[in-house]
């Protein structure tokens, strides 16, 4: 599995980010294994003490070839967009109906998200 590493500081402290390219279950294993690694959800990455030592350990755990050295942080990955044509459900001429449908499972004590996800596929129905 291949990793980006690249020069982080946090919290006043100089430090190594780790990202990885791709999926793998085992990579916090693997991170955690490094002494003093920590995940920061406001950075959004692992991060390692600036060390020799650590940045060593690193390599050991993924192989020499694996690690990506980046001079800056790599930019933020874009978040995926749903394209699917947004419809205008305001001008319905079947909003009674969609009423009734939410109505008739809400009495059937379906859960709320149930309802919703019932109502939205009923409506994109009408609308096609």
């Amino acid at each position: 599995m291949k990793i980006q590493v690249f020069p982080l500081m946090y919290q006043n402290k100089k430090r190594i980010g780790i990202h990885p390219l791709g999926f793998d279950r085992a990579f916090p294993l693997l991170m955690k294994k490094i002494p003093g690694s920590r995940w920061t959800p406001i950075e959004k990455c692992w991060h390692i003490p600036y060390e020799q030592d650590a940045y060593s350990e690193l390599k050991r755990l993924f192989g020499e070839g694996q690690v990506i050295i980046l001079q800056q942080r790599p930019l933020p990955r874009a978040k995926k967009r749903n394209n699917t044509p947004k419809a205008d459900y305001s001008k319905l001429i079947y909003k009674e109906d969609i009423i009734r449908l939410e109505e008739r499972l809400r009495l059937q004590r379906y859960s709320y998200s149930t309802v919703k996800t019932y109502k939205n596929f009923f409506i994109q129905f009408l609308v096609f």
